[in-house]
């Protein structure tokens, strides 16, 4: 422990604002205060509340985005799981109070927008009623836990995930020690599947599959974050019991040892940065008292690939997707879904990384692609919407720099019209409308990050930062930089060219990150560039 005591007394000269507000306000406290709010009105919150205390439960002030009392909350769906039931409450929920909006998001849970103070205890009532919660979707606690959406029913799926990570959330999710009191937000992700189906190394705490001695369990990587990809911390868990108790200490030290004075640096990958890998699992097994055994042999990733459209459920029955692009969708929708899963299927939804969504125990295929809302979401779209991500952006977001859900269904369809892809073709590409990186922008073939530049007669335009060559596999990789402040005109140029240099030397149905990774990775940027021709 001697290494973490002296890097965190090394950072503790100064604690930011936030510190300084967590110990004023429990949870319930702030619940409380809430519900007060509710009776008196939107003038009689305090900024303290607006800044902090609401987050602990996914409330966010958006008064500057849509006008006087309009709030977006955020709902955590453990997983990504949800029964008809709950589908069918959130739906009726936006309806109701949210305008009929629901965003879906990147880490499988779902946003309502446009709701008022007063409506919000009432909201959050209706939720709990199905066993739902918004609790630690907002600041510094453990966020909603992912895991692969096919978890269970998948044939690559070797150990069932869900019952591992509701044992983590029970333990820390609606405790008041740990809600909000943590120095920084923190991501995980656990998945007993081979194929990676939720951007497994993307997160904070990342449990992944592995088999030692035979046996299946999980190899652990930590301090992954937006900008950087979790590292093997060389240990295998061989259980439920495992996972739990080493999640527990983990989560004990970084509450305690993690830096808590610049927000920008406080979270686990900058603990592992200054005292190391080695020091952080000794000081997560000195405060267990147990030994994690080293790493085992990580499952490869390079099975046959699978129809992520229509999967054939190991149990029987079929999972169809759902495309809803760029997670754009609506309570109508939602009720609609739900009812389709009943009739068709088992009842339950999985929501997925990429803002999609899924219906599992569907026997009749055909009948269920037939019905409504198949129609308006596509069980299959083209090759540029099927894989599309986006983040909220302008003008729902006050960091967004540009309006992504508008540039992402502009770009997919001058793309179709410009150069028409084979029905077997796979892109992907992401956009994030900030340095935040909501988006995965990283991580995607192509990735398109929101910023400003100016044009020639000096006037502030929109602009993107775009990224070439992300993977998204076991070995996670974060793309090259391609072009930096693209005008929004310029970007359209780039991306036809990629499109048909893409098809001109396409070979045996490639996807593009498989072509990339043949073709352009060999090739320097300039050469790309160069390529590219513009």
């Amino acid at each position: 422990m001697k290494t973490l005591i002296e890097a965190k007394e090394a950072r503790a000269t100064k604690i930011n604002k936030i510190e300084s507000m967590k110990s004023i306000k429990s949870i319930s406290e702030a619940m409380d205060d809430l519900r007060r709010y509710a009776a008196m009105g939107y003038d009689a919150i305090t900024k303290e509340d607006f800044a902090y205390y609401f987050k602990y439960f996914g409330i966010f002030d958006k008064s500057k985005e849509s006008g006087k009392n309009s709030f977006m909350i955020r709902v955590r769906i453990a997983g990504g799981q949800l029964s008809a039931t709950q589908a069918e409450m959130l739906g009726s929920i936006a309806q109701e109070y949210a305008s009929d909006s629901i965003d879906l998001t990147t880490r499988m849970q779902v946003e309502l927008r446009y709701l008022s103070i007063e409506d919000l205890p009432a909201v959050m009532q209706k939720l709990g009623l199905v066993g739902l919660s918004t609790y630690q979707t907002g600041m510094d606690g453990i966020r909603n836990i992912l895991t692969d959406p096919l978890d269970g029913v998948a044939e690559d799926n070797h150990i069932e995930s869900m019952p591992i990570l509701e044992e983590l959330q029970r333990s820390f999710v609606e405790i008041d020690e740990y809600a909000g009191n943590l120095p920084r937000k923190f991501n995980t992700a656990i998945s007993g599947s081979v194929t990676n189906r939720c951007n497994i190394m993307g997160h904070d705490c990342c449990f992944y599959l592995a088999k030692k001695d035979g046996n299946y369990g999980f190899n652990v990587a930590l301090g992954g974050k937006v900008g950087e990809v979790a590292q093997s911390a060389d240990l295998f868990l061989r259980d439920i019991d495992e996972v739990s108790l080493f999640f527990t200490h983990l989560i004990k030290i970084f509450r305690e040892y993690g830096f808590r004075d610049n927000r920008n640096k406080n979270r686990l990958f900058y603990l592992i940065e200054a005292v190391g890998m080695e020091a952080l699992v000794l000081a997560v097994m000195d405060s267990a008292r147990y030994e994690f055994g080293a790493a085992g042999d990580e499952i490869s990733d390079d099975t046959p690939s699978i129809d992520s459209a229509i999967v054939a459920q190991k149990d029987g029955g079929f999972a169809l997707r759902m495309i809803v692009p760029m997670g754009r969708f609506s309570g109508s929708a939602m009720v609609e879904v739900a009812k389709t899963a009943r009739v068709f299927g088992d009842g339950s939804i999985r929501l997925t990384y990429d803002q999609n969504l899924y219906l599992l125990g569907v026997d009749d295929v055909d009948r269920c692609l037939e019905s409504s809302i198949f129609a308006k979401y596509k069980n299959r779209d083209t090759p540029y919407i099927n894989n599309l991500i986006a983040c909220i952006g302008k003008p729902n977001c006050q960091y967004g720099t540009i309006d992504t859900r508008s540039l992402g269904s502009e770009l997919a369809r001058y793309m179709e019209q410009s150069v028409q892809l084979p029905h077997d073709a796979k892109v992907r590409l992401h956009l994030s409308g900030c340095l935040k990186g909501c988006g995965l922008n990283m991580l995607a073939d192509i990735g398109l990050q929101g910023t400003k530049t100016r044009d020639k007669d000096g006037s502030v335009i929109q602009a993107v930062h775009i990224t070439l060559g992300g993977k998204m596999t076991r070995e996670t990789k974060e793309g090259r930089v391609l072009y930096k402040k693209a005008s929004l005109d310029d970007t359209r140029i780039y991306l036809r060219r990629l499109m048909e240099i893409y098809i001109q030397d396409r070979v045996n149905g490639e996807s593009f990150e498989e072509f990339e990774s043949r073709v352009l990775s060999s090739m320097s940027i300039d050469e790309i560039v160069a390529k590219i021709g513009h």
